[in-house]
């Protein structure tokens, strides 16, 4: 089947809905209908490259951040986007759901933490570096749920 032109950069499941995600460097988001083996739906809101996918199973919310800078929020059983939020300064480079939060990590390494019921700023904080002379340039934010810790990885 044909789907994206450029990188697919993230892939996502919603095994209740029978959905796969996709996102990609062409700045489409392709919702996936596994049983039919089709698409569903493609999504055309970002101006640039997806970077990664979320779900909340829970309030049926498909989030997708890029390197525009935007976040935007969909549910999978219609064909336009519900919101969008111009939350980071810089490429958003990865995104994690924790229950009614969504966490998204930029490529400076500025955190933010929203609240998806609302789609508002609840906390916002930076990654700092154990050593001052090594910039972290951070790339991958992980949830670990028990003890709650958030896992950064960068290029250093």
């Amino acid at each position: 089947m044909e789907g994206h032109n450029k990188n697919v950069t993230s892939m996502i499941t919603m095994p209740k809905l029978q959905f796969m995600a996709s996102g990609g460097m062409d700045g489409k988001l392709i919702l996936w209908d596994t049983i039919k083996n089709n698409k569903k739906w493609v999504y055309r809101e970002h101006n640039r490259g997806i970077t990664s996918l979320a779900f909340n199973e829970r309030l049926i919310l498909l989030f997708s951040p890029g390197f525009d800078h935007q976040i935007c929020i969909w549910n999978p059983y219609i064909s336009n986007v519900i919101h969008k939020v111009q939350a980071h300064s810089s490429p958003i480079y990865s995104m994690k759901v924790v229950g009614h939060q969504l966490l998204s990590m930029d490529m400076k390494g500025t955190i933010k933490v929203l609240d998806v019921r609302t789609f508002v700023e609840v906390n916002s904080f930076e990654v700092e570096s154990p050593d001052d002379k090594v910039k972290m340039e951070p790339m991958c934010l992980e949830v670990i749920p028990k003890p709650l810790k958030l896992a950064i990885s960068g290029k250093t």
